[in-house]
């Protein structure tokens, strides 16, 4: 009987010790995972980002060499979102009117982006509330240029929050 007991305690210690190192390597391997799908998803981010900025740098510079005069028309925007996966164009001219597709307008000189783009500068900035749609945006903008001289600003828009969610969305 004594015999047995020792037996059945050491098989509970090593079924004890196997279930706790076992465990200890699935977590490990679980947090090997999810760095490894954290980093494809910054990577898979930065892409995206970097990607959209580009597009608007492209539109920007096919643009400013088809552009007639130093302005940009709503039916120009319109056919870039159409041509396009951004969610809206506007043009910023340099006396700093914004102009949408559908023909709105609004102030836009204390902008980050009008004042960065009219410096000759690209990037992108996230617009808490925009004063023509009243909705978070991810803007993208770059210069534009008529015959070589600035003439304003190219955004591109998402909508932040769909935007955001498509991009940061994975799955385990």
């Amino acid at each position: 009987i004594l015999c047995i007991l020792v037996l059945l305690a050491a098989v509970f210690i090593l079924f004890r010790w196997y279930s706790y190192s076992n465990s200890d390597r699935i977590e490990h391997q679980n947090l090997n995972y999810a760095m490894d799908s954290a980093r494809q998803s910054a990577l898979r981010i930065n892409g995206e980002l970097t990607n959209a900025q580009r597009r608007v740098g492209n539109y920007a510079y096919l643009l400013s060499e088809m552009l007639n005069e130093p302005e940009v028309k709503t039916d120009v925007l319109r056919e870039l979102e159409v041509n396009s996966d951004f969610d809206a164009f506007h043009f910023t001219n340099a006396d700093g009117v914004n102009l949408a597709s559908d023909g709105a307008t609004c102030d836009s000189r204390d902008r980050d982006y009008f004042t960065n783009g009219m410096r000759g500068e690209s990037g992108s900035t996230m617009v808490l509330q925009s004063r023509i749609t009243n909705q978070t945006m991810m803007v993208f903008y770059a210069p534009l240029k008529y015959h070589q001289e600035m003439c304003g600003v190219l955004l591109g828009l998402y909508n932040a929050e769909d935007y955001l969610r498509e991009i940061l969305s994975t799955s385990y």
